[in-house]
C-alpha cells in the first residue's frame, strides 16, 4: 500500500524528507525563507508574482490549490497581466 501524503503536508512539514516538483520546491523555498527569518526573529512577508503564459504558469495554481498555507507563512502571489506588469509589481515591492 502507497503512503499518500498531500502536497499541503510537503510544503508545512518542517523536518524529515521529502519529494518535490520544480514548481512545489520553488514555492516550498520560500516558505522555508519565512520560517528562517522568523526563527531569528524578522517580520519579513514573501511577494511572488507571475502572469499566465509564463514557462512557470504552474506557480500560480499551486500556490491557488493550497493558498491557505502560503498566506500563513505571509507569502503572497499576485498575478500579472504580462511580463511588463509582473516585473514591475516586483521592481515596486
Amino acid at each position: 500500500m502507497a503512503l499518500e501524503i498531500d502536497i499541503s503536508d510537503r510544503i508545512s512539514s518542517s523536518e524529515g524528507m521529502i519529494t518535490l516538483s520544480g514548481v512545489q520546491a520553488l514555492l516550498r523555498s520560500a516558505v522555508d525563507q519565512q520560517r528562517a527569518d522568523m526563527a531569528r526573529g524578522l517580520r519579513t512577508a514573501t511577494l511572488i508574482c507571475g502572469y499566465r503564459g509564463s514557462p512557470l504558469g504552474n506557480v500560480e495554481g499551486a500556490y491557488q490549490q493550497h493558498q491557505d498555507v502560503f498566506e500563513a507563512a505571509d507569502v503572497q502571489f499576485i498575478s500579472g497581466v504580462n511580463e511588463d506588469l509582473a516585473a514591475t509589481v516586483i521592481w515596486g515591492a
